[in-house]
């Protein structure tokens, strides 16, 4: 939930009390620390350090960006839009020459405004009739049984309901309560912004340009998902304690906002020179980060308020905000098959999101197995080298199940799994209920703009008490599958 460590918004301040806090402890000279203490200095020493090298890290990236853009013309950025709040700080003598450039002659302006409005028209029309000839390839690939409408045992795939809801009681009663997933059309009607650009490349500049993000890179646009464990075998092969596969977690860095924008922008103006990586913010606490810019606009919606309300002063049929997170990329991520025991609301403010859903008893067909941790690391310009597996403590994230490409031979039960697909559309919200499997693809635009959403974590209404059991059978039938394996190999 969220990063471990982070600075973020409080960066300063946060450097002040650790700085004070250790250097306390050393004039004292305590040769008698207890244990409890020592590992509360060393929790401090490591949230020191962490600060300190998310600022060299910031420092190292301005530079790199500095020189890329030295190599590769970058066009420029469109004006979020003149109404953008932070725009209205703009100095008198900038408005002044924006006025004198404007041509005196009424008629030229009107034909110039006419332009626009044609230019603009232009755009929507070119959108609505490459989104029509999508649709309609998509209706004729499911009539033909290839398309995203058919599961893999030929039932057609279910589709999750469109709703508005007003009020605490039919959140918390009729969706939460029951565990049912939905789309609600209105929930971001609270929320400021998307007319003024703000979720855009020019508004997030203007907003929250100068400050640190926390950004996650992937070689391949998947994020927080099982490997191959043949990827992580650093002397050649395995015998019984060979690992079969391996949970990664995506290397993370620190830059400013602009410099990771400029990455998304700098990658799709020249794919060759820029740096071979996805770089993406995900599970981006806004407690840590960008908070006090961007949480104005992002008000919970009332009736999440009013349940928030309700469970802060412990009534019946309340909830617990846990976390709000930011997510900004230039689409084409993918974050893999997992479930969380979290309620979650996800609205998507720019772009568009494909999800494909299985509820929880689907744990029966999904392959969840535990498996040991990697750690990529990420080296400049194009490398993420694996470091080798330490240890063999394992832990159980993500289903082992490919939904591109299901290995049917490793995989049969998941046939037997229920799939909802969501299409979610820039204004629009899903509920996704805690224990529901859930893969998340960020669709990219043609045009170059943002893929960004957040998301609003609460704890768990429900429970679903054959989680455990769910995980046995996974284990049960992994491990039958391996043993018919040797069986196969010791008759071959």
């Amino acid at each position: 939930m969220g990063a471990p460590k982070a600075c973020g918004v409080n960066r300063e301040e946060a450097k002040k009390h650790l700085t004070a806090a250790l250097k306390g402890w050393k004039e004292e000279e305590d040769e008698d620390v207890e244990e409890k203490d020592e590992a509360i200095r060393n929790v401090v020493g490591e949230a020191l350090a962490f600060c300190e090298e998310e600022e060299r890290e910031v420092e190292v990236w301005r530079g790199r960006v500095k020189e890329l853009k030295e190599k590769i013309a970058l066009p420029p950025l469109p004006p979020s839009s003149p109404s953008l709040p932070h725009s209205n700080t703009a100095p008198k003598q900038q408005v002044q020459q924006q006025q004198q450039q404007q041509p005196r002659n009424p008629v030229v302006r009107q034909l110039l405004a006419f332009l626009r409005l044609l230019n603009s028209f232009s755009s929507r029309l070119s959108s609505f009739v490459s989104s029509f000839f999508r649709k309609a390839q998509g209706s004729k690939e499911g009539e033909e049984g290839k398309g995203e409408g058919v599961w893999l045992d030929g039932k057609k795939i279910k589709s999750i309901p469109s709703v508005r809801i007003e009020s605490k009681q039919v959140l918390m009663e009729t969706y939460m309560a029951q565990n049912t997933p939905c789309v609600i059309s209105n929930f971001q009607e609270g929320f400021k912004g998307r007319e003024e650009g703000l979720w855009t490349h020019a508004g997030l500049s203007e907003a929250v340009g100068k400050e640190f993000v926390r950004v996650s890179l992937s070689a391949t646009g998947r994020f927080d998902g099982p490997e191959d464990g043949a990827l992580w075998r650093h002397d050649g092969g395995g015998g019984e304690d060979e690992v079969e596969e391996v949970l990664v977690r995506p290397p993370q860095t620190s830059m400013r906002m602009d410099d990771f924008l400029s990455l998304l922008r700098l990658s799709q103006a020249n794919p060759s020179l820029a740096p071979n990586a996805t770089f993406y913010l995900e599970y981006l606490s806004l407690t840590q980060y960008l908070g006090p810019a961007l949480l104005p606009s992002l008000p919970l919606p009332p009736p999440a308020a009013a349940a928030v309300a309700a469970g802060a002063a412990g009534e019946e049929g309340g909830l617990e905000l846990l976390l709000t997170n930011l997510w900004v990329g230039k689409g084409g991520t993918t974050s893999p098959l997992h479930y969380d025991d979290y309620e979650n609301i996800l609205c998507q403010l720019a772009g568009r999101k494909e999800l494909t859903l299985f509820p929880p008893m689907d744990i029966f067909y999904l392959y969840y197995t535990t498996r040991v941790k990697g750690e990529l690391k990420y080296v400049y310009p194009d490398t993420f080298e694996r470091m080798p597996v330490e240890g063999l403590s394992k832990v159980v994230f993500g289903s082992s199940v490919l939904l591109e490409d299901p290995d049917l031979t490793r995989h049969p039960e998941v046939v037997k799994a229920t799939p909802y697909r969501v299409s979610l559309k820039e204004g629009e919200c899903l509920y996704l209920p805690a224990y529901w499997h859930h893969e998340v693809k960020s669709v990219a635009d043609e045009g170059g703009g943002l893929n960004v959403a957040v998301n609003y974590w609460f704890k768990n209404v429900t429970r679903f008490e054959k989680e455990g059991a769910g995980l046995a059978a996974a284990t049960r039938a992994e491990k039958e599958r391996k043993k018919r394996m040797k069986e196969g190999k010791r008759m071959a």
